[in-house]
């Protein structure tokens, strides 16, 4: 095969590559910022706030998993709501859940009485953010929450509103809260590559799906 072609061809590839990426950035740029709006509109009233949280790295919470906690930590100081987090075991050799190491730092960084109750889920066998959700609509449920805020970091928005809507479909009417996502906008700008890449995935290993369970198990998010 001529050299030139195989040039081109690669060439293409990597553009049209550049080019998906693009779009969808563009695509989780508008979707939080409109749910920005939406929030601002309606944040009157919230009863419930939740965390979309990050792997910790040798039992150390992540530069953002601390953006969305503290903002999470805020909001329920400020309304003085309770703040639910839902992660179950996802580090090897780790007794305790993602959710208690998180809610460990916000007790280190503000002391044993820093003011907001957190409410931790029992289910440790959550591992990935489909079960994150599932989780944290139990807690909502059984709270009593009518109007609940999920924080998540800006570009992981888009990927939170599908995996919330798909997961509110099978809650009866009358059990249903209202949801408002709060972005926080803060972070390096791979954050949004990696969360364009993540929403990709969602639609080739969608949530519960064998091939997502592998990809799990592949990069040591135990369940």
């Amino acid at each position: 095969m001529n050299m030139h072609i195989v040039v081109y061809v690669f060439a293409g590839i990597f553009l049209f590559g550049l080019a998906a990426c693009g779009v969808t950035m563009l695509c989780m740029w508008i979707v939080a910022r409109n749910q920005l709006e939406e929030y601002k509109l309606h944040w009157k009233n919230i009863q419930t706030v939740s965390v979309h949280t990050y792997k910790p790295r040798n039992s150390v919470v992540p530069y953002r998993g601390w953006l969305v906690l503290t903002k999470g930590y805020n909001v329920a100081a400020s309304h003085n709501i309770p703040l639910i987090l839902s992660v179950g075991n996802t580090v090897p050799g780790e007794l305790r859940t993602e959710a208690e190491m998180y809610r460990d730092a916000l007790v280190n960084r503000f002391g044993p009485n820093h003011g907001v109750q957190v409410i931790v889920a029992r289910n440790r066998s959550v591992r990935e953010t489909f079960g994150e959700v599932k989780e944290t609509q139990k807690e909502i449920w059984r709270l009593g929450s009518s109007k609940h805020a999920v924080i998540g970091l800006a570009p992981h928005i888009a990927r939170i509103c599908l995996l919330w809507r798909r997961a509110t479909k099978a809650i009866p009417e009358p059990k249903r809260a209202d949801i408002l996502f709060v972005p926080v906008s803060k972070g390096p700008l791979r954050y949004w590559f990696w969360e364009a890449a993540m929403l990709w995935m969602h639609f080739i290993a969608p949530p519960e799906s064998r091939l997502q369970n592998w990809l799990l198990d592949l990069v040591g998010r135990k369940g």
